[in-house]
């Protein structure tokens, strides 16, 4: 089964696989993806639909973008064992994770730098201070700093 999000025409994100670097869902768990699960959990958007991984977990669901493109809506958000790929200790876990994050929520979609994305939870209903539940990416190697 390919993993490959179809678009009819050029998406606000690119045709671009990003990869996920940190997952927020609570304030009891770290949100960096350790070194050992860099590079394994990845998403691409489509104009209505959206693909990915997280190692041996796919991803597929229906995006829409509203206000301007400025919020990705996620429905039918849906996961399945890979079985032309191995688990790993952690895939699992970043794939519950990452759909706690997308299923059935409205996000923002915030880009720091042309290569960074951060998608973050519509409104909500923890505190100002609290962090909200969100994604972030990169599109490519991070540069040295």
């Amino acid at each position: 089964m390919p993993l490959t999000a179809c678009a009819t025409q050029e998406t606000p994100l690119g045709t671009t696989q990003w990869q996920v670097t940190e997952i927020t869902t609570d304030a009891t768990r770290p949100s960096l993806i350790p070194d050992n699960q860099q590079g394994r959990a990845f998403l691409v958007f489509g104009d209505k639909d959206f693909t990915g991984a997280s190692g041996c977990i796919s991803f597929r669901g229906h995006v829409e973008w509203l206000e301007n493109k400025t919020v990705l809506r996620f429905r039918d958000v849906s996961t399945d064992t890979r079985e032309d790929a191995t688990c790993l200790p952690g895939d699992e876990d970043n794939a519950d994770r990452m759909k706690q994050v997308l299923a059935d929520h409205d996000l923002d979609i915030v880009r720091p730098n042309d290569t960074t994305l951060r998608l973050e939870l519509r409104g909500g209903d923890q505190p100002d201070w609290q962090t909200k539940p969100a994604l972030e990416f990169i599109s490519g190697p991070e540069k040295e700093r």
